[in-house]
């Protein structure tokens, strides 16, 4: 195969779709390399919960009515 036609390959609709994805799974290779280097949580951070209120009182839904006047 002439070097030619291996690049013209690449411009045909099944060789633009194999060379995604040939791209697709080295950046999922290279992302699942990263992540894996990179330091989780559980290695001494420590995460707490988030507080709602002071009082922890649940909310109450409140309605406000007005009366109609025309201006």
């Amino acid at each position: 195969m002439k070097p030619r036609d291996f690049l013209n390959f690449f411009k045909t609709r099944s060789g633009r779709l194999i060379a995604f994805g040939g791209l697709f799974s080295v950046a999922l290779i290279v992302f699942s390399v990263v992540r894996k280097h990179h330091p989780s949580s559980e290695d001494g951070v420590s995460v707490t919960s988030l507080a709602t209120n002071a009082t922890d009182k649940p909310q109450v839904v409140q309605s406000v009515t007005r009366p109609l006047s025309v201006s």
